[in-house]
């Protein structure tokens, strides 16, 4: 079953990479990135969707991060098109559903459902995102705001002593 939900996955990343224009070199591992994601949201799924929306997220960030330096491409080149299938697009047609129906008690539950899962998504991708950030040695060490408005005043003190 997990073959199935990774192959079906795998291809819906795949035609949006295409959609989205992803390079060549990239679009087969963000597809492979989107469907190993989902494959990792199905397996915590029986235990809370809220912890497979972030397990699900936090692969994908993960591996769209090593797969950017791999190949040389930028991270949300990988990561906006490996989301795809966990973008809870059931949860908002529900809510869609109840609030035309008018029933909305339904309507706000299914919608303070699928808000928390899309916010336990950005949360997994921020943090990798800002773990990769702080792992990461600085290149250039860039100036503070501090060095920046200091005046030199060696200048300034050799032509008032020779003048």
């Amino acid at each position: 079953m997990w073959v199935k939900e990774l192959v079906l996955s795998f291809l819906a990343t795949l035609f949006f990479g295409v959609l989205f224009k992803v390079p060549r070199k990239a679009i087969v591992v963000a597809a492979l990135i989107g469907g190993l994601g989902y494959v990792a949201y199905r397996l915590i799924l029986p235990a809370s969707s809220i912890t497979a929306f972030f397990t699900g997220a936090f692969v994908i960030a993960l591996l769209s991060e090593w797969a950017a330096r791999l190949i040389k491409c930028p991270v949300p080149l990988f990561m906006m098109t490996a989301v795809i299938p966990l973008v809870p697009g059931w949860g908002l047609y529900q809510t869609m559903l109840y609030a035309v129906q008018s029933d909305m008690n339904a309507a706000l539950l299914a919608g303070t459902n699928t808000m928390m899962g899309l916010a336990a998504i950005a949360l997994a991708i921020a943090l990798v995102s800002m773990g990769f950030r702080l792992l990461r040695p600085a290149k250039h060490k860039e100036m503070t705001i501090h060095e920046q408005s200091e005046p030199n005043l060696t200048s300034g003190s050799e032509s008032a002593t020779k003048g």
